[in-house]
């Protein structure tokens, strides 16, 4: 289901490009970006925990999005996103090791941050995410574009990201009595 999804969403950025194209404005970033869109798309989720730690560099805004982020970096913006809603909290932090998180422990969320999506990620990467057991890094090399490309591709990742976040809470969601 994800991959159909997933496919619609790639598919409407590619209609925009052409359309872009048609009306006599170059640009290639969409084709460029390709294989990076389709990482982030097609990144199997047992968890969100992938897409919240992306959301956290996604955080830092246009021009700083990609830049390597370490766990302890994540850390604070993982917590409060799936603490922020209790569906979030009841569905992706309640399990026995999780639980104990719920008060705050920064260095213990950062452990849980580096051991689950970024050593996760990395490992399941098609070569496009590294983590060295300090630092999380995406492969591409986005400083070279332009600030007009670096926002697209921003824009695509941000959406691609929420999308993902919605329609798996969505699927997996739990009743939380009102």
């Amino acid at each position: 289901m994800i991959q159909v999804a997933a496919a619609i969403i790639q598919n409407e950025h590619g209609q925009l490009l052409i359309a872009r194209k048609k009306a006599g404005t170059p640009q290639d970033s969409y084709e460029r970006y390709r294989g990076w869109l389709e990482e982030v798309e097609g990144t199997p989720m047992s968890k969100s925990y992938k897409m919240v730690v992306l959301l956290a560099m996604l955080d830092r805004g246009p021009d700083k999005w990609y830049q390597p982020m370490t766990p302890e970096e994540a850390a604070p913006f993982f917590y409060e996103y799936l603490m922020a809603k209790e569906y979030r909290k009841l569905r992706d932090f309640s399990d026995k090791k999780t639980t104990r998180l719920w008060q705050y422990d920064a260095g213990r969320v950062a452990q849980l941050v580096a051991d689950m999506p970024m050593t996760k990620w990395a490992n399941g990467s098609k070569g496009l995410i590294a983590f060295d057991g300090t630092t999380f890094a995406i492969q591409v090399n986005f400083e070279k574009e332009s600030a007009k490309t670096r926002e697209s591709v921003f824009h695509w990742t941000k959406e691609i990201a929420e999308y993902r976040l919605a329609f798996y809470f969505e699927r997996k969601s739990v009743l939380v009595p009102g």
